[in-house]
């Protein structure tokens, strides 16, 4: 199964990077930030009761929160 994109934000140096969900072979969800330079785990979900809903909810909430911090960095931004 493909690791369909959640998200995607521009960091302040106009870098884009893509926010998935996806399962870990040990089957936990995970969630990851995806850019051209790395690939940064943004949280592993190992809870019986934390499954794709959950990680997409951390996915969705981790990109608003790196759209903020681009929008305060960028020139004219507020700090």
């Amino acid at each position: 199964m493909p690791n369909p994109v959640i998200a995607h934000y521009q960091d302040a140096s106009g870098v884009r990077h893509d926010v998935v969900v996806r399962k870990t072979r040990a089957g936990a969800w995970q969630v990851a930030d995806i850019s051209v330079a790395k690939t940064t785990i943004i949280e592993t979900l190992t809870g019986v009761d934390e499954g794709r809903p959950e990680a997409e909810a951390i996915a969705r909430e981790y990109v608003r929160e790196q759209r903020g911090a681009s929008e305060k960095a960028a020139p004219g931004g507020r700090a």
